[in-house]
C-alpha cells in the first residue's frame, strides 16, 4: 500500500520521484517489483528533482 499526498503520488506516477522516494510511501509491502511501471515516461530519476 502506497500512502502519499495527491501531489506526491501525481508526481510519482510521471517518473517526478526517485525509487527511495517511492519506496518512503509504502506502509504495506514492497514496491520494488512495481518500479518500472512509474517509469512508464522515462527512467525514474537517481536524484529528487526540484519541486
Amino acid at each position: 500500500m502506497l500512502r502519499a499526498p495527491g501531489y506526491d503520488l501525481a508526481r510519482a506516477l510521471t517518473a517526478r520521484r526517485t525509487a527511495e522516494q517511492l519506496r518512503s510511501y509504502v506502509t504495506a509491502g514492497d514496491v520494488t517489483p512495481f518500479l518500472d511501471d512509474f517509469a512508464g515516461l522515462g527512467p525514474l530519476p537517481t536524484e529528487a528533482l526540484p519541486e
